[in-house]
């Protein structure tokens, strides 16, 4: 499906002053060939988004879209509104399972890194319609997906980006 992938982030919340810095995003992604497009929206699926969202449908090469928002109803309009136009992932943590069960075909995640084990199951009993299961482990697991969530925890890694030890790797960021 996407056997080598190249991203381009767009970390905007698109609202109104916002407009051109995404042009330029997209002109970037078109331009690099980017494929998926990581939106980072901090409203509702408004005029604006639907906008954005008919730009990024033009874009051949962009065939994926990391669903970033809290609003789990995104999920459900990004395919009515494109039906199978993009591939959708999940990329908020503590809503991967609800995401999953919407339709989301993946999970970009940082908690994974942590608990590959319990991340690539909860994945698959999700994908496998086994929801029960997948609950299970979602319920111990989501207190440790929240901290994900949190911006200033999340941003409490940004200085070790570029640092690598026996125990870590380096982050790809090419």
């Amino acid at each position: 499906m996407l056997s080598e992938v190249r991203m381009l982030i767009c970390a905007s919340d698109l609202g109104k002053g916002s407009r051109s810095d995404f042009r330029m995003a997209v002109q970037l992604a078109i331009k690099h060939n980017a494929q998926i497009i990581y939106l980072h929206v901090l409203e509702h699926f408004t005029e604006v988004i639907e906008e954005v969202m008919d730009e990024l449908a033009k874009c051949a090469n962009i065939v994926a879209v990391k669903e970033s928002t809290t609003d789990i109803r995104r999920i459900t309009e990004l395919y009515n509104r494109f039906d199978d136009r993009f591939i959708v992932f999940s990329g908020v943590d503590d809503i991967a399972l609800e995401s999953l069960m919407l339709g989301a075909t993946g999970w970009i995640s940082g908690l994974t890194n942590a608990f590959p084990k319990e991340s690539v199951t909860l994945y698959k009993r999700a994908q496998q319609g086994r929801y029960a299961e997948a609950v299970e482990i979602y319920r111990w697991f989501l207190p440790l997906l929240r901290l994900d969530t949190i911006p200033e925890l999340a941003a409490f890694g940004q200085p070790f980006l570029h640092q690598a030890t026996i125990y870590t790797r380096l982050l790809d960021t090419t």
